[in-house]
């Protein structure tokens, strides 16, 4: 019979919050812990967001609803002495430094349940709004 260590989940979720700092900050924790990650998922923080125009107007929402701007990384993942590098730095910190095999981003592709920015002129992006059938406004009663 042989035994073997068990395997083990670690979760260090930052969500919206996530920078290149605080997953090499987490991988160098795992690390220096005794449990070296074998990859790392990289939150949805990562991606370019940002709200409507007419949610800009509204500063009385704790939280306005995000939409996807673009598909390349924020400004949190662009580092300031090369800012082309993107998300490839903290890639090259993973594989390199703490020898991961995959990096992986998480990619919410309808932004923060968003979805696309309205009027996105490179994704010629708008708002369609759902139209109720004939059957179902005939069975059911629609407000």
């Amino acid at each position: 019979m042989m035994l073997t260590q068990p395997k083990k989940n670690y979760v260090l979720a930052f969500y919206q919050n996530v920078t290149q700092e605080g997953v090499e900050d987490g991988l160098k924790g795992l690390s220096s812990g005794g449990v070296p990650p074998k990859f790392v998922i990289i939150d949805d923080g990562w991606q370019s967001v940002g709200p409507d125009a007419e949610e800009n107007k509204k500063a009385n929402k704790s939280e306005p609803l995000l939409r996807l701007t673009g598909v390349e990384e924020n400004d949190k993942f662009k580092k300031k002495e090369n800012p082309t590098m993107g998300t490839k730095s903290i890639v090259n910190v993973a594989k390199v430094k703490y020898g991961l095999k995959y990096v992986y981003v998480w990619h919410a592709i309808i932004g923060y349940s968003g979805g696309i920015q309205p009027g996105l002129e490179e994704y010629e992006s708008s708002m369609k709004f759902p139209t109720v059938s004939k059957g179902l406004t005939s069975s059911v009663s629609v407000k």
